[in-house]
């Protein structure tokens, strides 16, 4: 006799089997065909049959769902973690969340320190304070502004769009410096720019004056060289510089205008000093306007002005004249 598998066929198998199993004892000839005793046993093989193939696939459905059910699998995304600045481990739900967490460790190591900046090379600086700064010079101090307006270059550099400012307090002491993008750079002697000797012999005086916080700007020529030097009087000058005569140049007023104005530049590598002397001819109080302009790539970055005791001998000096 065949037998029957419930868990691999479903109801319509069972009575094919059925089918199959009278078939069989008919012709085996242990039933004989159109008798109510074959008929009674057909009816409970039905029966039987019936109830066997409800069973089996109820037990079909059931392992089915089981298997449907088990290959049914979800998966949470392992949180992220990420490190501050202090070295704490913190758990990010998300990618976004670290990164952004990254670019803010980023800015904080850009941070600008509180202060006075300068240029080294005019009386012109930049206080910075909390989360503002300011501009300051002799003649005042600026209005605040929001220190987003600078950008941090490293520790003790800032750049305000303009030029490079450099955090006072870190200037070599005793040594003439410049701020540049790398912080102070202390100015070499070279043979084209060399520092001002304390005298020299043969020098005429082409340019004096004490500015608003009494420091001095001068200038001398000798036969050979242009001299430039400013600071404090009696003091070593915070910048001194000799140039030949060659290299230096002279604006003169050509005699037309109103506003008759003399000038000698001094170069020192990128940066000039335009010592200057000014005054308007037809204006009533006749006011001098006198001092210093310092140029970057011929760009004025920064102006000092004179306060009193203004000398000046520029008119006539004898130099190759100035291109703007």
């Amino acid at each position: 006799m065949a037998q029957f598998k419930p868990s691999s066929i479903g109801f319509e198998g069972v009575w094919i089997h059925v089918l199959k199993l009278n078939s069989a004892q008919i012709t085996s000839g242990s039933m004989t065909p159109n008798t109510p005793k074959s008929n009674s046993f057909s009816i409970a093989s039905l029966l039987l049959a019936g109830c066997i193939g409800l069973i089996a696939v109820g037990c079909g459905s059931g392992i089915g769902s089981n298997n449907s059910g088990s290959s049914e699998t979800t998966s949470t995304p392992a949180p992220t973690t990420s490190t501050d600045s202090n070295g704490n481990v913190k758990e990010s739900p998300s990618a976004t969340v670290e990164n952004s967490q990254g670019a803010n460790a980023e800015s904080r190591t850009t941070k600008i320190s509180e202060g006075n900046y300068w240029l080294g090379h005019s009386d012109e600086g930049l206080e910075v304070q909390g989360d503002r700064y300011r501009y300051y010079s002799e003649g005042g101090e600026q209005p605040w502004r929001s220190i987003d307006e600078l950008k941090a270059m490293q520790a003790g550099v800032v750049y305000d769009g303009r030029v490079y400012w450099c955090l006072a307090s870190m200037k070599p002491k005793g040594s003439i410096a410049s701020c540049s993008e790398k912080g102070w750079v202390t100015k070499s002697a070279s043979a084209s720019t060399q520092p001002m000797p304390p005298s020299s012999a043969n020098r005429a005086l082409l340019f004096s004056c004490l500015t608003d916080n009494g420091k001095e700007i001068l200038l001398y020529e000798t036969d050979t060289t242009i001299e430039y030097s400013f600071g404090r009087p009696d003091e070593t000058p915070e910048l001194a510089l000799q140039v030949p005569r060659d290299r230096a140049s002279t604006w003169q007023w050509k005699g037309v205008g109103r506003w008759m104005s003399y000038a000698v530049d001094v170069p020192n590598g990128e940066t000039t000093y335009s010592v200057f002397w000014g005054v308007d001819r037809l204006s009533k109080t006749s006011e001098i306007e006198a001092g210093v302009r310092v140029k970057n790539n011929g760009k004025i970055a920064a102006t000092v002005n004179c306060a009193s005791k203004v000398t000046s001998n520029l008119q006539g000096v004898k130099l190759q004249p100035t291109q703007y």
